[in-house]
């Protein structure tokens, strides 16, 4: 019986311990680095103009298919009335936009993504 009391103490101070572990990791994490919403551009960037002030998304592309895309390794639907858009032309050709190339992206409220705008070198370098 006294075994069971030790026990037992030495799991409460073990449940108590690790309460306190959780406790101060989660207080100690910045809250900026866990947000949910994210920098939408880079603060050096500058947009072309025509190209929208904000967008929902950015990242490379890992692949695109007829209904899908994968940006940052995050698999995304596309709309079926998707805009393919470049710096240079609106309703572009979804041929121009392939693998390892940047984009910006706003979704639909169907969280589909509706616009799809390419980010050139020149935006990322200015």
């Amino acid at each position: 019986m006294k075994r069971h009391r030790i026990l037992f103490k030495e799991i409460k101070i073990m449940l108590a311990l690790t309460g306190l572990v959780l406790f101060v990791i989660l207080f100690s994490v910045p809250p900026d680095c866990c947000s949910a919403e994210r920098e939408l551009f880079r603060p050096e960037w500058v947009m072309p103009e025509g190209y929208p002030e904000f967008f929902h998304g950015w990242g490379r592309i890992g692949y695109i298919g007829e209904d899908e895309i994968s940006v940052n390794d995050i698999h995304l639907r596309l709309s079926p009335s998707v805009i393919y858009n470049t710096p240079t032309e609106r309703y572009a050709r979804k041929a121009l936009f392939t693998k390892g190339k940047l984009v910006g992206f706003l979704f639909n409220d169907e969280n589909e993504i509706i616009s799809l705008w390419l980010i050139t070198m020149e935006e990322e370098k200015k």
